[in-house]
């Protein structure tokens, strides 16, 4: 038969908390500082936020180019796949040029 006190102390056991030893005392936190958590953005993250703002404002779906390559269609003036592949060849060297710059 278990007693009480065995019964506590086998609850005590499996109740710590991580990291705690059972049966002790939790200790509190410390810090190195008393002063209060805080976060200190610099002046280069208001530009941050109105290039954000300003992006979001900005339409998915570019219209006018839309409506251009519509219309180049229905006219039969559609591009020839070498001009296709220079424009993608061209925008991938542009877009790694940018990326290490």
């Amino acid at each position: 038969m278990i007693s009480g006190r065995e019964l506590g102390s086998l609850i005590a056991t499996h109740s710590a908390a991580p990291g705690q030893v059972a049966g002790s005392k939790p200790t509190p936190p410390t810090s190195a500082s008393n002063a209060p958590d805080g976060v200190a953005l610099s002046s280069e993250s208001a530009n941050v936020g109105r290039w954000l703002s300003a992006l979001r404002g900005l339409p998915d779906v570019r219209s006018n180019r839309v409506q251009t390559v519509a219309n180049r269609v229905a006219s039969g003036q559609t591009p020839h796949s070498t001009e296709v592949a220079r424009q993608m060849m061209s925008r991938v060297v542009g877009d790694r040029l940018a990326a290490n710059g």
